[in-house]
């Protein structure tokens, strides 16, 4: 199955996902990585979120959950010149 293809439905306080890549469970926990990576942006610190999000997503599949876990920004005399968020990118272990 594609990506796009995967069903899910909702039972109980848990979801089923009825696809391909199958997940890890150790017991009634799921597993998931976490990286970190910054995203950048001349605009906002939103944009940088979102744009770590969009690049992360071209290489990662099943992307749960982010946290800004820092935000900073370069300044070139009074100006902010370029917004970074540190991102923790939260996704599923597959089997």
């Amino acid at each position: 199955m594609s990506r796009t293809s995967c069903e899910s439905s909702l039972q109980g306080a848990e979801q089923i996902h009825k696809c391909s890549r199958v997940p890890y469970i150790f017991g009634d926990v799921m597993v998931q990585k976490v990286l970190e990576i910054v995203g950048l942006s001349k605009e906002s610190f939103d944009d940088a979120a979102q744009n770590a999000i969009s690049v992360c997503a071209k290489t990662v599949r099943d992307i749960r959950w982010a946290r800004v876990k820092d935000m900073e920004c370069k300044v070139e005399g009074d100006r902010i010149v370029e917004y970074r968020a540190l991102m923790r990118i939260y996704f599923d272990v597959e089997k």
